[in-house]
């Protein structure tokens, strides 16, 4: 949705609750149903990662990790601050401010959310910067592109060198926020002292590669190396290999329904991580995780864990809810569809969606011993504020 024209998406957000309003949710107001900005998903990436790791207590500063969201059309990373002010004073990050405030503290999570920087995205990209009669060398011989008529030529040099030459080159850098452009493939460093939690696209380009996931994460070293073995294959040898991957480590949760651009995606990640985040490729600080605990790792889950509590509040205090109180805009340029009824189940109405979620929410009230920002005095126990980004232009 965030790459839709404004008045198509618009058309689109009023099909939507048009079809929401004669269902059986429950849904009451149009903003029930509406476009949420690249930075407040950001934010739900940072919750959703340090709930889900922290079995729902949140970390203290020291141990809060950071969350990377590689998806289709834009990739989000998100962070606590450094505590110290001249650090946060001299940081080109301070300004995407989007602080979480649990209980009377306020987290300071910042986050970079770079529209048409996902991967899909970037794959359009990349196959419109080839030269006329040119193959991809990201794409696996046997392949050929319907949209493009673009056929594959299974070469994993050539195809680091192209993403890196035709993406994430000066040029790229020197557009990042130019006429409103959020296709930023320039320099946007993370504070690689923290982990960080990457979900999403990720996930499958670590399987695709048989590369491992979780604590024991495998770095972009491993990523090249793999990538070298797996990316010379034709089709149906890249296939054969991916699946007995899945199946020798039992993982039967999850598949890809793109494996012919995996290897891009795999190139696509090795530049986004290194080149513009800044991060090692020996001992790269990601782990990367489907799931944690069984709950899938994904930004929906951040976003209804803030909705349980305003519901719960609304409902009934004695509950132990806390109030929620979100100071958003939508962004024009930023957005993503939010329903929070059809995140879980279309079985089930969001009342009876929502309350459950109230006791696990619980540990998540206490206050950590970290170093965090006492807040001044407010009256929600949870809140997200969002303040307007600037220019993505470094």
């Amino acid at each position: 949705m965030r790459t839709v024209d404004a008045e198509a998406g618009d058309r689109v957000l009023d099909s939507v609750r048009s079809v929401l309003r004669e269902s059986s949710f429950l849904f009451r107001r149009d903003d029930w149903a509406r476009v949420i900005s690249g930075e407040e998903e950001g934010a739900y990436d940072w919750l959703v990662a340090n709930y889900l790791t922290n079995d729902g207590a949140m970390p203290s500063h020291d141990e809060a990790c950071g969350a990377m969201d590689l998806g289709g059309a834009s990739v989000q990373v998100s962070y606590l601050a450094s505590s110290s002010r001249e650090k946060m004073r001299s940081s080109t990050s301070k300004e995407l401010a989007y602080p979480l405030r649990i209980d009377d503290l306020e987290y300071p999570v910042f986050t970079r959310s770079l529209l048409h920087y996902g991967v899909d995205r970037g794959r359009v990209r990349y196959d419109e910067g080839l030269s006329l009669g040119d193959s991809n060398p990201c794409y696996p011989v046997g392949y050929d592109d319907p949209v493009s008529n673009i056929a594959g030529s299974s070469d994993w040099e050539a195809c680091l060198r192209g993403v890196e030459k035709i993406l994430f080159n000066q040029t790229a850098r020197n557009n990042c926020g130019v006429r409103g452009r959020r296709d930023c493939g320039g320099d946007l460093p993370v504070d690689f002292d923290r982990k960080f939690i990457a979900m999403s696209a990720f996930v499958y380009i670590w399987d695709y590669l048989g590369l491992k996931t979780g604590n024991e994460t495998d770095d972009l070293i491993a990523l090249d190396a793999n990538a070298r073995r797996v990316c010379s294959l034709n089709q149906t040898q890249q296939l054969h290999m991916y699946e007995r991957h899945m199946r020798d480590n039992s993982i039967f949760d999850r598949r890809t329904t793109k494996p012919h651009a995996q290897c891009f995606n795999a190139a696509f990640s090795y530049h986004l991580l290194s080149k513009s985040f800044g991060l090692p490729l020996a001992n790269t600080p990601i782990e990367v995780y489907h799931h944690i605990g069984g709950t899938k790792v994904q930004w929906a889950l951040g976003m209804m864990l803030v909705e349980a509590n305003k519901l719960g509040s609304m409902t009934s205090e004695s509950r132990g809810g806390s109030i929620l109180h979100k100071e958003a805009r939508d962004d024009d340029e930023q957005t993503h569809t939010k329903n929070v009824g059809n995140a879980m189940s279309d079985k089930l109405s969001t009342s009876a969606l929502f309350l459950p979620c109230l006791s696990p929410m619980r540990p998540m009230m206490s206050p950590p011993n970290g170093r965090m920002t006492k807040a001044p005095p407010y009256n929600a126990k949870l809140a997200i504020r969002r303040e307007e980004p600037p220019s993505l232009l470094s």
